[in-house]
């Protein structure tokens, strides 16, 4: 049986302290499981959610625009290192 650790639903504006918990939990409390487990593609789907909210927590601290429009600072500006992970959980 898997053991799971439930995050908080999305919310839209969540201060940047509740990033960084979401982050921790990805790395601490998700990834390991995964790894256990041998699926390195949902382990990579959990670096990948772990940095995606380290970044978004660090651009809020620091005043920039976060948001999916045109003008910030946007996650999927880092697709192609979400690209770069998948690849290697096949390798």
């Amino acid at each position: 049986m898997l053991r799971e650790t439930p995050l908080p639903p999305p919310r839209e504006n969540q201060p940047p302290a509740a990033h960084i918990d979401i982050s921790t939990r990805f790395w601490q409390d998700h990834l390991p499981i995964e790894l256990d487990n041998g699926n390195r593609l949902q382990a990579s789907e959990k670096i990948w959610g772990s940095v995606a909210h380290t970044i978004i927590a660090i651009g809020k601290q620091r005043g920039w625009k976060v948001g999916k429009s045109h003008g910030t600072l946007s996650v999927s500006s880092f697709s192609w290192v979400r690209s770069w992970m998948r690849l290697m959980a096949y390798r």
